[in-house]
């Protein structure tokens, strides 16, 4: 029996069934039961405004959360939307492959805001003017592996990545986590077709995560154009976490 057959058996046993066609709350509350954790650590990268950081303080009982944004309007905004919940970080900065300063490209939509300049070719699939950069802000940098050490966090129980683009840096900066498995469950955004400059094939995100024995569970909240996958939601697990579903 194939890993994934053996991981969807287990999850049937509690409600769950793993689809092509998840519900985005859907993979919120698969996390839950992946990591069956009251406090877990929760790292948001690119929190933006803080929807999702907000649905895992609803989701767990008291979870330890650090949200991640460079934007200083989105931050001001964050700021505020999670301003009555101690257990919430908010950090004005990007993470990425190295410590220092970076120039964010602030677009028309800011939820399109990169590291990476916007590819031309993107309009194809996305439409015209959504990544068109208006502006280019010089902000600050750190990597995982440089930010736990600074606050002693021994594991991250669950890194959400929404860095649009540059979610391959993000784990160059976290190779030390990820070789010593100190990282339970990555939720990430990755995009398929051109939209970025510089941005890595999915096959390279794949590849990367392998050489650290982490394993894909699945797709989520997939996009399609033209009839092409160009973006969706991924989940990798590492082998404590596969181990537990398996052996279950």
């Amino acid at each position: 029996m194939k890993i994934k057959d053996i991981v969807q058996n287990t999850l049937r046993k509690f409600g769950f069934e793993i689809r092509r066609t998840n519900a985005s709350i859907e993979v919120f509350s698969l996390q839950k039961l992946l990591i069956k954790k009251e406090n877990p650590i929760i790292f948001d990268i690119g929190a933006c405004h803080g929807s999702v950081a907000m649905t895992y303080n609803e989701l767990f009982k008291n979870p330890s959360i650090y949200c991640f944004e460079p934007f200083s309007e989105s931050y001001y905004i964050l700021q505020k939307n999670v301003s009555n919940f101690s257990n919430i970080k908010c950090l004005n900065c990007a993470i990425s492959d190295k410590k220092g300063k970076a120039n964010l490209n602030v677009n028309k939509n800011s939820a399109t805001n990169s590291l990476l300049q916007s590819d031309d070719r993107g309009e194809e699939f996305w439409g015209k003017k959504l990544y068109d950069t208006e502006t280019v802000v010089n902000v600050d940098t750190i990597t995982i592996d440089e930010f736990i050490r600074d606050i002693s966090v021994p594991h991250i129980d669950i890194l959400k990545i929404d860095v649009q683009g540059g979610e391959y840096e993000v784990f160059c900066g976290a190779k030390e986590s990820l070789s010593n498995q100190n990282i339970s469950l990555i939720y990430s955004e990755m995009i398929m077709c051109p939209t970025y400059r510089g941005q890595h094939k999915i096959s390279e995100y794949f590849t990367m995560l392998d050489s650290f024995g982490y394993q894909f569970l699945d797709f989520f909240n997939p996009v399609r154009r033209h009839n092409q996958l160009i973006q969706a939601d991924v989940i990798f697990l590492n082998k404590s976490i596969m181990e537990n579903i398996i052996n279950y």
